[in-house]
């Protein structure tokens, strides 16, 4: 049932996620969740036996594609709140403070999940099996492997390459080659459909932060950019704290067509890796 005061866009029946990319254009229905930027939603439902989740709905402008998703997490006795800003790393930080600011609040918060506006999880029991993964793997940081917004299957999840700005990012295909759920020391994650565990104090200690940097290769000047969530997850890891992904949870990452990470597909490893 849609949230008194909502509107949500949603994609419509029998749209064709087979191949990994469907083509929205024309068949995403013309609805949209929308609220004044600045504004966060705070929706008050029941604790998860012992832990008090909280997520994180961060929007550019308080557009998003996943009501669907947000009703599911509301079933499953998730708070949800939700701040929009333009300025990406500023948004996802405005999030995890809320977070960090109600850990000692009357109902104090266990876990924190954020959920990208354009990330739509497809099973109405996700947050279900995101949650039993994240606890039968003794996760403190679990993400779910998103492709990217490009026709060629690479995702945002990642291996370091000793090439701070360009560390091998795997491809679907690789993905649906590895276990379900796994980690390894020199893993980067992506922050779309993200799940941690707030009881330790770590989190206070780790923020999101995007790296800019111009400098002269062979003559040749270049930018570079260190994203927010390969910039998270190397502080994790400077604190002792592991990252973990999972391809349990099936998503479709949005734009003007949806790619998916429920198949393999694209090529078949990262072209870029590590190169100067």
């Amino acid at each position: 049932m849609a949230m008194p005061g909502y509107v949500y866009r949603v994609i419509a029946p029998g749209s064709n996620f087979a191949n990994g990319v469907v083509n929205t254009s024309g068949s995403i229905a013309k609805r949209f969740l929308r609220k004044e930027a600045h504004v966060a939603i705070r929706v008050m439902v029941k604790s998860a036996g012992d832990h008090k989740i909280i997520a994180g709905l961060p929007s550019y402008d308080g557009q998003r594609w996943n009501g669907s998703a947000i009703s599911a997490l509301h079933r499953s006795g998730v708070d949800t709140f939700e701040e929009s800003r333009s300025l990406l790393a500023n948004v996802f930080n405005r999030c995890w403070v809320e977070a960090l600011n109600r850990r000692k609040s009357a109902f104090p918060v266990t876990h924190f999940l954020m959920l990208h506006a354009d990330i739509i999880p497809t099973a109405t029991d996700w947050f279900e099996q995101l949650w039993r993964e994240f606890n039968e793997n003794k996760c403190k940081v679990l993400s779910v492997a998103v492709p990217i917004k490009t026709d060629v299957g690479l995702t945002s999840t990642a291996l370091e390459s000793g090439n701070l700005w360009r560390p091998r990012r795997l491809t679907m295909t690789e993905i649906l080659d590895r276990p379900v759920t796994w980690t390894a020391p020199d893993l980067l994650v992506n922050t779309g459909l993200m799940l941690v565990d707030f009881r330790e104090p770590w989190v206070e200690r780790v923020c999101f932060t995007i790296r800019d940097e111009i400098h002269e290769e062979n003559g040749t000047w270049v930018a570079e950019v260190e994203p927010e969530d390969w910039h998270f997850s190397r502080q994790c890891r400077s604190l002792g704290v592991p990252v973990w992904v999972t391809r349990r949870v099936a998503v479709a990452h949005v734009g003007n067509k949806a790619w998916t990470n429920d198949v393999a597909w694209g090529l078949p490893s990262d072209p870029t890796a590590g190169e100067p």
